[in-house]
């Protein structure tokens, strides 16, 4: 018989769920993500290779979520960006206002809360809104304002 010529591909494990060695050092690094591998391994009762193959065989890269999660703040305020910058006259004319107002308003208020200015946060934006009182039950002669506030 004749060889056939397939490309080359390395090899791929099969998706299957942790053995049950696996689950618990995915939950002990859960619930203490500050630990080491050795640390780890330890409250495992498994060796540091072990764990160093589990974490990477399901994508946990320690200091990548390390730098996440030390700079939240810049990661909103950059995708507030990228939003804000992508928008062409197009989308504009499509989205409606509402849906803009609403989407800046939450990447600024995420913004604000991972810079710890969100318990004394001031509002976005404060809308005011004349209506007239019915002299009947009111006998002043102004107007009754109401505020909203958008945070």
């Amino acid at each position: 018989m004749a060889a056939t010529n397939r490309p080359s591909q390395p090899p791929q494990k099969r998706t299957r769920r942790p053995t049950p060695k696996q689950e618990l050092i995915l939950k002990t690094k859960q619930a203490h993500p500050d630990l080491n591998t050795v640390e780890t391994a330890a409250l495992c009762n498994t060796d540091h290779s072990h764990v160093v193959k589990t974490l990477q065989r399901y994508g946990i890269n320690r200091r990548a979520l390390n730098d996440y999660k030390n700079h939240r703040a810049d990661v909103f305020a950059g995708l507030g960006m990228r939003l804000i910058t992508s928008v062409t006259d197009a989308d504009i004319k499509k989205a409606p206002m509402g849906t803009r107002v609403l989407a800046a308003a939450q990447l600024y208020d995420k913004e604000q809360l991972e810079r710890g200015h969100g318990a004394d946060a001031r509002p976005l934006v404060v809308i005011q809104i004349n209506t007239a009182v019915d002299k009947a039950v009111d006998n002043s002669n102004h107007n009754n304002i109401n505020t909203i506030e958008v945070k």
